[in-house]
């Protein structure tokens, strides 16, 4: 008598065996593309390019210029304006220190005087007439006499005087219509004469101009 207890078992076996095979089979398959899919790389997005404008040249700076602010003595001279015969000192003018120099314009019929860079009084003046040509040029003091007759012009008086040149070209105190009337020397007011004689001494620069 033939034994078949054992074929369900058996069957069973066979059925879960080809199941098992089938099974690997499929993950073998599959793999390969999985691990492909995982190793693709990301391919990146297409950005269009966006052209950036360079940026423009700057444009030169230009330092300021330094605020110099007016100064108020010469204002005041320019808004009173100073009629022949008229001079004025810079109020505190004692108390400014600085070599004094003197400066003459033919043209503008002025003396000015300063303390070194600082202008400290500026007074009318008559110089030389057509034929007395007052001259030009920067001329140390080289005398001071308070008393002075000039030796060339029938001993005319010179108050203040202050010699320029060897010919007798001075500074000193005469009358002052408001256009040259000299014989070449630089006529003063008398009491401004009186005043810058005090304050120069021998060397003091004179520059006097057109």
């Amino acid at each position: 008598m033939e034994n078949t207890s054992g074929l369900p078992a058996m069957r069973q076996a066979a059925i879960f065996f080809a199941s098992l095979c089938c099974a690997t089979m499929a993950v073998a398959v599959a793999a390969p593309v999985f691990a492909a899919t995982l190793e693709t790389p990301e391919q990146p997005a297409l950005v269009a390019a966006v052209p950036v404008a360079a940026a423009p040249d700057a444009e030169p700076v230009t330092p300021a210029e330094p605020v110099v602010a007016a100064d108020p003595f010469a204002a005041e001279i320019a808004d009173k304006g100073l009629k022949p015969g008229d001079f004025v000192w810079r109020e505190g003018a004692a108390g400014i220190e600085g070599p004094v120099g003197v400066t003459v314009s033919i043209s503008d019929q002025r003396a000015y005087v300063y303390r070194g860079e600082t202008l400290v009084a500026v007074s009318t003046v008559s110089t030389g007439k057509p034929g007395h040509r007052t001259p030009t040029g920067t001329f140390p003091i080289t005398e001071k006499r308070a008393v002075h007759f000039s030796s060339k012009y029938d001993n005319a008086p010179m108050p203040h005087m202050q010699r320029l040149t060897n010919d007798g070209v001075a500074l000193h105190a005469g009358r002052i219509p408001g256009h040259p009337a000299s014989h070449g020397c630089v006529r003063l007011p008398a009491k401004f004469a009186a005043d810058l004689f005090k304050v120069t001494r021998r060397g003091t620069p004179v520059t006097i101009t057109l």
